[in-house]
């Protein structure tokens, strides 16, 4: 996703929010399994730095940079 977003692909902002929701949703659902707290825990944190990319994937640069890219590449 970040070879698609570098190159501008409108469509990779969407499939990456989608990966953060899934893997978000994952997470919150292993927090009812019989898993060691420090397990869990740890796999919380990917979840923490994919919305911190997904986050900037939507900011105001970030779509000024797409809506270039696709008139560049039109």
């Amino acid at each position: 996703m970040a070879w698609a977003s570098r190159r501008g692909r409108r469509w990779a902002r969407g499939a990456g929010t989608a990966a953060v929701v899934l893997g978000t949703a994952l997470a919150v659902y292993n927090f009812g399994q019989p898993h060691p707290l420090v397990m869990t825990v740890a796999g919380v944190l990917p979840c923490a730095a994919g919305l911190a990319a997904v986050a900037l994937l939507w900011t105001r640069e970030s779509s000024s940079y797409f809506a270039s890219a696709r008139t560049a590449s039109a």
